[in-house]
């Protein structure tokens, strides 16, 4: 599977995680890369490593997605150079659990703007390209927290409901356009896991663990397919467990997946 000459594509948060399990895997299958990332210098490492080992061309622009102005900078920053994004994976890897009494909202909001306002701006804006193109494709990056509220993950959990409906939703408006949009609502990938929180990672976590290499790797098939499948879900307890929550009435799941974290806490 080789990208075609010219195709180019655009991943957030490019250098950890399944964002750079991603980069990684379509640099090897031939497509360009616009990868950015707070971190600067493992953006260059990452780069020079790729181009001279896949022989593809990436260019990298350093900046963090919680900016409110990031999207346009990033848009603009593209126009310049006239890279015209044929692909695109909004990725965030960004974590906060804790009583939401104890959390700091300064971290709060700083993912509210990250999960919701960065991706919607920076969808908005490439989205219009693409459609003008009437081609393109575009990853959004959630979680299986999409599925249920949860206690003491709260704003986590609602800001992946938030990416999983607004993915779903702009793939049925954009099919007409040529566009298609898929959303990766992958399991817990404790390798990668940064938890900002004063406690320690819940032990429900380990339940139904994926690396982010073989999250990737699934994705990056499914993401490519031609067939109508808007929703990508790796591993299949993961699919059951989202499902599962679907037929069970809202305040019932709150209360189940409380009562499994107070369990599990007290093994």
């Amino acid at each position: 599977m080789r990208g075609k000459k010219g195709e180019t594509v655009l991943i957030t948060c490019a250098t950890s995680g399944i964002g750079y399990e991603l980069g990684r895997l379509f640099a090897m299958n031939g497509y360009d890369l616009v990868l950015v990332d707070a971190n600067l210098s493992e953006l260059k490492q990452i780069s020079l490593e790729w181009m001279k080992k896949y022989k593809v061309h990436i260019e990298t622009f350093s900046q963090n997605l919680s900016n409110p102005n990031v999207a346009e900078q990033i848009y603009e920053w593209t126009m310049e150079r006239k890279i015209s994004i044929h692909f695109m994976i909004n990725y965030a890897d960004f974590q906060l659990s804790g009583s939401f009494l104890e959390t700091e909202l300064a971290q709060e909001l700083e993912m509210i703007q990250v999960h919701i306002a960065t991706f919607t701006a920076i969808t908005k804006l490439f989205i219009k390209q693409m459609a003008e193109r009437r081609k393109g494709r575009i990853l959004q990056v959630a979680s299986t927290a999409a599925f249920q509220p949860r206690p003491k993950l709260a704003v986590f959990h609602a800001t992946n409901a938030f990416i999983l409906a607004f993915g779903q939703a702009l793939d049925n408006e954009m099919k007409d356009y040529g566009v298609r949009v898929n959303t990766l609502c992958a399991g817990p990938e404790l390798s990668q896991v940064k938890w900002s929180a004063r406690e320690e990672v819940p032990t429900w976590l380990s339940e139904v663990p994926m690396s982010a290499q073989n999250i990737a790797e699934f994705a990056f098939r499914r993401f490519l397919d031609e067939q109508d499948k808007p929703l990508i879900i790796p591993g299949m307890k993961n699919r059951l467990l989202a499902r599962s929550v679907q037929f069970m009435p809202r305040k019932m799941v709150t209360k189940v997946v409380k009562k499994m974290d107070e369990g599990k806490s007290g093994d």
